[in-house]
């Protein structure tokens, strides 16, 4: 099944949720319009990695419900990767721990990583790639993030769980943003002419798409919005 079989549409009960599992309040409603999981869809359409990976997400839904994963995509050389990251602020008492992910998507990404699920952790997270998507290796690491003492945002100090012990990775600070005070800078005449005449129509005389062309990552398509089909 490809990614545009699979595109799901927000509702008005879905939560607004950032990065952070934190809630927010939407600038507008976000009914009818794509979810967001239909970017990593479309992203391992892009790698073109096994139809296993879109298993891998739906035995984590099945298991722990839907809006409770974070995934970022990577660029690493000349290929893509992904990390699938979970928080559950309860530490010892989670629902959402390493071991029910994990046993969730044993039959397809194997790990034998014994895990201490008596650390007061708040978030882990894991990597995929089109070699575990593939079935050609099995998990052999879990970052494992534990909260600093005291701290009243989502911070802790990260852990790499393998079988030959573990390490100390780095430390992590995520807090709420707040509205700059400075004002934005003045386009320029010409840069509001090139943005107003990006377009999907993907004309090679429109010159905004001939820019997106060069510049788009991680391919060369435009990857511009239609705002003028000039």
């Amino acid at each position: 099944m490809k990614a545009a079989e699979r595109y799901e549409y927000a509702t008005s009960r879905d939560p607004s949720l950032n990065y952070c599992l934190w809630e927010y309040s939407p600038a507008v409603p976000a009914e009818d319009k794509f979810r967001s999981v239909n970017l990593l869809f479309q992203s391992f359409d892009y790698a073109g990695i096994d139809a296993r990976a879109f298993d891998i997400v739906d035995a984590i839904r099945e298991a722990i419900g839907p809006f409770r994963t974070v995934f970022g995509v990577k660029q690493l050389e000349d290929s893509l990767a992904w990390e699938f990251y979970f928080y559950d602020y309860k530490r010892r008492q989670r629902e959402v721990s390493i071991s029910r992910v994990l046993e969730a998507i044993r039959p397809l990404a194997r790990c034998d990583l014994a895990i201490n699920e008596s650390l007061p952790y708040f978030m882990f997270s894991l990597d995929v790639d089109a070699e575990l998507a593939g079935g050609r290796r099995d998990i052999d690491v879990v970052h494992m993030y534990v909260g600093n003492p005291g701290s009243t945002v989502s911070s802790g100090i990260a852990y790499a769980l393998r079988a030959q012990g573990t390490t100390l990775e780095n430390s992590t600070f995520s807090s709420t943003p707040r509205p700059s005070s400075r004002k934005p800078p003045r386009r320029s005449a010409a840069r509001r002419t090139s943005t107003t005449r990006a377009c999907r129509w993907k004309r090679s005389s429109c010159r905004s798409c001939a820019l997106a062309r060069r510049s788009a990552w991680p391919t060369s398509r435009p990857m511009t919005a239609c705002t003028s089909p000039a």
